[in-house]
């Protein structure tokens, strides 16, 4: 597996800046990257440790939030067998990993972290003169009120509806047309009826996790050319485009997801999946992909697992493998970044 797929990555990015043809390539260039050996090193190893059994894939970004530097990236178990670099290509409904962007709007909107909905089975009349039902998990509801802060840490599926059609829908469609994906302006949308690839997903995430300080996500800092001359450098670009409040306070939220104080009708999403360091996460999974998107301020992961052909994921085992593997890689880099043995 080694370094193939972020190679290929870079290709790709070296292709959009122009310098993918025959007037530099045959002369030479030397490409400076954001890579980051020893990241790609422990997801390699993690992967080849979990023994992914069959037609199992899965795809992985590590990405640093404060620079927006892509630095560690697999595209699928194993490039030898597969080169489709599914980090970047493989187009895949996001589910609730759709949820921060929509709490996002909300808290820019006047919710705050205790802002309160009824949590039970409800049926939504639309302006369509259609009816929209979603389920939470296992038809599990409180049957009372509950805030933003428990909704996140649990995922409930009622709260995001109702904040969804409280805000209108066309803000959330139009919050992911700003990062070039396509929605459809409909009540699902708020449980993540959309597919991009994790390489997107990142992208806005490393927004959020910066503080809303933005630019696009990217592997290439420097190019020369055989005569030595630097032809590319890459500049810092980043603006401030969301509100820094509403994304630390978002931040802290998700941070809640681990927090077994929130495990009453539901449990809080990765209850079963401590880190030793504060970390913020959400999760997301339909029948056919399991999603998640961890991070703290220095380091963001994100990863896919699932079937290309879009089979149901039904073992119980490779639900919870995106969920290990993130943990199991912040676990030992966020050790080494805090210095402590």
């Amino acid at each position: 597996m080694s370094t193939y797929y972020y190679k290929d990555t870079v290709l790709e990015e070296l292709e959009e800046l122009g310098f993918y043809n025959n007037q530099y390539l045959n002369k030479g260039l030397n490409i400076y990257t954001s890579f980051n050996s020893e990241y790609q090193n422990t997801l390699n190893d993690l992967i080849k440790e979990k023994k992914i059994q069959g037609d199992l894939q899965c795809a992985f970004t590590v990405a640093n939030p404060k620079t927006n530097q892509l630095q560690a990236l697999i595209g699928g178990k194993d490039y030898a067998n597969s080169q489709y670099n599914r980090a970047i290509h493989a187009s895949r409904q996001i589910g609730s990993t759709m949820k921060p962007f929509l709490y996002y709007l909300a808290l820019e909107n006047g919710f705050n972290p205790s802002t309160r909905f009824l949590c039970e089975p409800t049926t939504f009349k639309l302006s369509n003169n259609t009816t929209y039902s979603p389920a939470n998990f296992h038809q599990k509801y409180a049957y009372q009120e509950i805030t933003l802060a428990q909704a996140i840490a649990v995922s409930d599926n009622i709260f995001a509806v109702k904040t969804h059609l409280f805000l209108g829908t066309e803000n959330l469609r139009d919050f992911l047309k700003s990062y070039g994906i396509n929605a459809k302006n409909n009540a699902s949308l708020a449980l993540g009826t959309v597919n991009t690839n994790i390489y997107n997903l990142s992208n806005i995430y490393c927004n959020i996790a910066s503080g809303g300080k933005y630019q696009h996500l990217y592997t290439i800092e420097k190019i020369v050319d055989h005569q030595g001359k630097t032809i590319y450098q890459h500049k810092n670009q980043r603006i401030q485009n969301l509100n820094k409040e509403s994304c630390l306070i978002l931040n802290q939220l998700l941070t809640g997801t681990f927090n077994k104080q929130f495990s009453t009708y539901l449990n809080a999403t990765m209850e079963n999946y401590q880190t030793k360091y504060t970390v913020a996460c959400k999760t997301g999974s339909t029948d056919y992909d399991n999603l998640i998107v961890a991070y703290n301020p220095n380091i963001l992961i994100n990863g896919w697992v699932g079937y290309d052909d879009n089979r149901k994921i039904e073992n119980s085992q490779e639900k919870v493998l995106a969920k290990e593997l993130a943990i199991d890689f912040l676990n030992k880099e966020i050790k080494k970044e805090v210095g402590i043995n």
